[in-house]
């Protein structure tokens, strides 16, 4: 757990039915097991960067409950309501070198390889804040994009182990050049902005990838707002959300970019702290 993370009645409450049915398993019981990091309202100093990182608790739901509630997280994990047999930690640990500034995500492929099968994933929620400025927000993202890129090309580390993070990574850092704002920038250049596919049959396909974008802050929203004080949305959150989906791509593509930037400058890697109003 991040020190800046916290908990409540309910999280013990999933931590313990989480134990009791892992006891009841024997010696096919998991060994590592990832909860839901969510994002009240009232922890939020900026409400841009809440929004935007209300994609954060779908990844959990979807990405992580798969993979590593199927038993391969070949996902990542990430820190927070994070557990792991103290048996397990001893054995792998968290020093990957001076180079690794993504331990959670190497941790995991490195579990992934030695203990197949044996990780879990459970509803449990701890409670997080986002970053306190849009400036801490693209440093987060360029700190993970950066780390990431690494680990993708780490070679220490099996092909088959990297192929997901690393497609995820790829399709992150080139999320820019799909923006909206590239379009019409390269329309202008262009002296054209004539956005019609040559085929219809690419229509079906950016409508079913925008749907998901907005089902993705929707939602991720709703998880937000259920953990809050206030457990109701405000009259414009809902709206706000979805007309500023662009500008959430906007940000996280910059943040992608600037790890990128970094990445292929080279240098010692650094772990990036960011401030957090709790």
């Amino acid at each position: 757990m991040d020190d800046d993370t916290g908990v409540g009645l309910d999280t013990a409450i999933a931590l313990a039915r989480l134990i009791e049915q892992q006891r009841d398993l024997g010696d096919e019981a998991c060994h590592m097991a990832q909860g839901i990091l969510t994002y009240p309202r009232e922890h939020a100093r900026n409400r841009l960067t809440w929004l935007a990182d209300a994609s954060r608790p779908v990844a959990d739901v979807t990405v992580y409950s798969a993979f590593t509630g199927g038993g391969h997280p070949l996902a990542g994990v990430h820190g927070e309501l994070l557990l792991v047999r103290a048996s397990v930690e001893a054995e792998i640990g968290w020093d990957f070198g001076p180079e690794a500034i993504v331990e959670d995500a190497q941790f995991a492929l490195v579990f992934s390889r030695r203990y197949p099968g044996r990780s879990a994933w459970f509803a449990g929620r701890c409670y997080g804040a986002s970053p306190a400025t849009v400036r801490d927000f693209f440093r987060q993202r360029e700190r993970w994009a950066w780390g990431l890129i690494g680990l993708s090309l780490d070679d220490r580390i099996p092909l088959r182990d990297r192929l997901y993070i690393g497609y995820s990574t790829f399709t992150w850092v080139i999320s820019p050049l799909q923006h909206l704002g590239t379009i019409l920038l390269l329309g202008w250049v262009l002296g054209s902005f004539d956005t019609v596919p040559i085929t219809l049959l690419v229509l079906p396909i950016w409508a079913l990838n925008m749907a998901y974008a907005i089902w993705l802050y929707t939602e991720g929203l709703r998880i937000n707002v259920s953990v809050s004080r206030r457990a109701r949305f405000k009259w414009w959150e809902g709206i706000a959300v979805i007309l500023l989906v662009p500008i959430f791509s906007l940000m996280e593509g910059v943040g992608a970019i600037r790890g990128l930037l970094r990445y292929l400058r080279g240098g010692q890697q650094q772990f990036v702290v960011i401030a957090k109003p709790i």
